[in-house]
């Protein structure tokens, strides 16, 4: 079984209205990443209050104080002043677009920022609320906090939480199309194994490791040469409860930075949590269509499995792919029986099936994985909160295939005498007689569970093969094997091959390949 990558995307929304100030103009597109030409100069006096009494409450609770944010606080006040002026709580405005557009736009790099949004009579109203639902608890470091005011007893407020997991060096916003840029930075705490992905405007994902420093740096390019559009640049590493995105970032590449899209049509949650799985997994083979990638079967086990995970989350407070009390993605595989070439997984954190779904496919990472060929199964589980929001896990699977095997040996030859020839060297000759010695060490091998080539030289010494000596080699894989994985196989002293390749399948369903490679000297 092989783990792939598996991310996560959270965003809390609480939006809080009562029935019953200043406008400012949308923030300029910043020109790089971190953007800081827009920042405000420090808290006006209600946000203040608002923050002091945040503080007060995550020290009485335990929790480490929040640092205030200049920038992220100027697209909280921006998003506070839109709803003051058009009377309305929620965190798309109709106007200026999502919160998380704006924060890219404003060269905040987005990747795990949380909001809320409030309309309230008085600041103390806005904390009481709070309170209640413990919002001002999140796991997070920095906080952008906007207050705007429509009368003395009518405030809107929002809140946007930020865990910075990265310190990122200046990177373009509005790159020139063709051209290559350094991305550079530091990875916080102790991440783990970082990578690059990116989306390109054709829709494709590649993706990288990052090499990390002693001093935690990270040193890569990003070229710009696949067209005009959207790059999507994300980081990724791995810490204590799995991996994560660092940081997210959307830059465009030969044309104007986009004005505001109208938000996906709401795809609210149905009471049947069912079908409220179906229409996540609908989303995903629209999406696979859309990329004309064969569809995803729906696998009610893997659904079970991804549900627990969304409950667990839900129960135990967190909102990671490592779970405290379930383990990761393998063990809590391994625990329900299911067994696969590969697994991988997507949580989405959001109050709308069809938001968090666009939330997953605009990150690389997540993309990567809905739009993965070579996955063919997937299970989704959904869990709704007291506060409406969504706790969405989607588990997907590589089943594992049934191989010809004698057309794989065929094959595996053909490829080796393929790569000799681009060596300058003499075809091997395939010998039936090696071949079926092949195959019997290969049973052997499969038999006894491991690498072993004792029949291999019993069945020479019975054959009374006429060679001056021969090369023994073996292997065990869920892949079909290749020429690179037998370099002896390219040597000009070599004149014959025989090749034995046999599949088995265990009880629980998992599928090996044993190989056996013989290369004779004359």
């Amino acid at each position: 079984m092989k783990l792939r990558r598996f991310l996560s995307l959270g965003l809390l929304a609480v939006a809080c209205s009562l029935a019953a100030g200043s406008w400012a103009a949308a923030l300029p597109v910043a020109v790089a990443y971190p953007g800081l030409n827009n920042a405000l100069a420090g808290p006006s006096p209600p946000e203040e209050q608002l923050l002091k009494m945040m503080q007060e409450a995550r020290v009485a609770h335990g929790k480490p104080p929040l640092t205030w944010d200049a920038m992220t606080s100027a697209v909280a006040r921006e998003q506070s002043e839109d709803m003051a002026k058009y009377e309305y709580a929620g965190y798309v405005s109709p106007r200026i677009g999502t919160l998380g557009y704006r924060l890219h736009r404003a060269g905040v790099s987005a990747g795990n920022a949380r909001f809320a949004v409030y309309r309230m009579p008085s600041v103390a109203a806005v904390m009481e609320n709070m309170r209640k639902s413990h919002v001002h608890l999140e796991a997070a470091a920095d906080v952008g906090v906007g207050v705007a005011a429509r009368g003395p007893q009518e405030l809107f407020v929002t809140l946007i939480f930020y865990e910075k997991y990265s310190q990122l060096d200046p990177f373009p916003t509005l790159p020139i199309l063709g051209a290559e840029y350094r991305l550079s930075g530091r990875l916080d705490g102790d991440l783990q194994d970082p990578r690059l992905s990116v989306t390109t405007p054709d829709g494709k994902v590649t993706e990288e490791p990052l090499n990390l420093s002693p001093a935690r740096r990270f040193d890569s390019t990003v070229r710009f040469d696949k067209g005009p559009g959207e790059y999507s640049v994300e980081i990724t590493a791995s810490g204590k409860l799995g991996p994560m995105v660092a940081d997210l970032m959307h830059c465009y590449a030969g044309v104007e930075y986009p004005p505001p899209t109208a938000p996906p049509e709401k795809a609210p949650m149905p009471g049947d949590v069912h079908e409220g799985e179906q229409m996540m997994f609908d989303l995903i083979n629209q999406a696979r269509a859309e990329a004309h990638l064969p569809a995803l079967a729906y696998d009610n086990r893997l659904s079970d499995t991804a549900r627990l995970h969304s409950e667990d989350m839900f129960r135990n407070k967190y909102f990671a792919h490592d779970s405290p009390t379930l383990g990761n993605l393998g063990a809590r595989m391994a625990k329900a029986g299911i067994h696969a070439k590969t697994f991988t997984e997507n949580i989405a954190n959001d109050q709308d099936l069809a938001g968090a779904h666009q939330e997953l496919m605009d990150s690389p990472g997540h993309r990567k994985n809905i739009l993965d060929p070579d996955l063919t199964c997937v299970g989704v589980g959904i869990v709704r909160a007291e506060n409406g929001q969504l706790l969405v896990t989607e588990d997907f699977l590589e089943d594992y295939q049934t191989y010809d095997t004698t057309a794989l040996a065929d094959q595996l030859i053909q490829g080796v005498n393929k790569a000799r020839g681009n060596e300058g060297v003499a075809a091997l000759a395939q010998s039936s007689a090696l071949s079926d010695i092949a195959i019997e060490n290969s049973s052997g091998m499969m038999a006894c569970g491991k690498l072993d080539q004792s029949k291999v030289k019993a069945l020479i010494s019975q054959k009374k093969l006429r060679l001056k000596y021969i090369e023994i080699a073996g292997l065990e894989s869920a892949d079909p094997p290749k020429p690179a994985q037998f370099a002896e196989a390219l040597k000009a002293r070599y004149q014959k091959i025989g090749v034995g390749i046999v599949q088995d399948t265990s009880p629980s369903g998992v599928k090996m390949l044993w190989t056996t490679v013989l290369l004779g000297e004359q």
